[in-house]
C-alpha cells in the first residue's frame, strides 16, 4: 500500500487531486467514477492505494490514443464501424444465446473468406496470374499477445481488485457510519435499477454511453463542468452536515493521533 508521504511526493495532495484527475481522465465515465472517491470524502491514507491505482490506470500505456480516438470519434469511419459492430453483437446476444450468436457470426465470416478465396482463384485462372494466396499477408502475420502487456494489465487489474475489496470491507464493517449509510442508499437504488433493466440492457447502455458521453462532454465541457461543480459542492455540503450531526461516524481523536 502506498503511504500518504509517497502520495504527497507524487503531488496527489487534495488541492491538486481534482485538477490532475480532470486533466488526465478526460472521459466523463472515468471522471464520474473517480469523482465518487472525492465526493465520498475518501482522500486520505486509507484510500491511498485506490488513488495510486487510479494513477496507474490513467497513465498506463495499454490505455493509449487508439482507444481515445475511437470513443472521441477522431476517425468517424473507424469509430462508426466499431460502434455499429459492437452494438449489433450486443443486441444479438440480448435476443439469442451467446453460442448461437458466436456460431452464426463465425459462419458468416467463414462464408465470406471462402467465397473471396474462390473468387480470387477463379480470377487468377482467367487472367493467368500467380498472385498467390489472397490472405498470405494475414497468414504470415505473427499473431501473439505480448507477455509484457499481459503482465502489465494483470498488475493493474490486481491493484483495482485489491482497492475494491478494501473499500467493500470498509463499507460493510462500518468503519465510517455516514459512508456505509450512503452505500446502503446506493444499494437500495440498485434494487430499483435491477427491477427496471437486466444485466445485458445495462451493458448495452454502458456501451452506447462509452461512445456518446465523451464526445458530448468534449463539445460542452465548460457548461458540464459548471453543473458538476455545483452538484459536487452541494453533496459535500450535505455530507459535512450529516457527519457533523452524527458524531459516531467520526473517528475519535485518539485514533487519529495513533494513525
Amino acid at each position: 500500500m502506498v503511504s500518504l508521504a509517497d502520495l504527497m511526493e507524487m503531488k496527489f495532495q487534495f488541492n491538486k487531486e481534482e485538477y490532475y484527475l480532470r486533466e488526465v481522465c478526460q472521459c466523463p465515465v472515468l471522471w464520474v467514477i473517480l469523482e465518487g472517491s472525492l465526493v465520498w470524502g475518501r482522500v486520505d491514507a486509507r484510500s491511498s492505494n485506490e488513488l495510486a491505482c487510479g494513477n496507474i490506470y490513467a497513465k498506463h500505456p495499454y490505455v493509449d490514443n487508439k482507444l481515445e480516438s475511437l470513443i472521441y470519434w477522431r476517425d468517424p469511419k473507424k469509430s462508426g464501424i466499431v460502434f455499429g459492430v459492437g452494438l449489433v453483437i450486443l443486441l444479438a446476444v440480448s435476443c439469442f444465446s451467446v453460442i448461437s450468436v458466436f456460431a452464426y457470426t463465425s459462419l458468416l465470416a467463414l462464408f465470406g473468406t471462402i467465397a473471396f478465396r474462390i473468387y480470387k482463384n477463379v480470377l487468377q485462372a482467367v487472367q493467368k496470374t500467380s498472385e498467390g494466396h489472397p490472405f498470405k499477408d494475414y497468414l504470415e502475420y505473427e499473431l501473439a499477445i505480448p507477455q509484457e502487456k499481459v503482465s502489465q494489465v494483470a498488475n493493474v487489474g490486481v491493484a483495482h481488485v485489491n482497492a475494491f475489496l478494501a473499500e467493500l470491507r470498509r463499507l460493510f464493517l462500518v468503519e465510517d457510519l455516514v459512508d456505509s449509510i450512503k452505500f446502503g442508499v446506493l444499494l437500495w437504488g440498485l434494487t430499483y435499477l435491477g427491477s427496471w433493466f437486466n444485466g445485458m440492457t445495462l451493458v448495452i447502455l454502458g456501451f452506447v454511453a462509452l461512445f456518446t458521453l465523451p464526445k458530448v462532454y468534449e463539445n460542452n465541457k465548460q457548461s458540464i463542468d459548471t453543473y458538476l461543480d455545483l452538484v459536487r459542492s452541494k453533496i459535500l455540503e450535505i455530507t459535512d452536515k450529516v457527519k457533523a450531526a452524527v458524531p459516531i461516524g467520526k473517528k475519535p481523536e485518539s485514533d487519529k493521533k495513533e494513525n
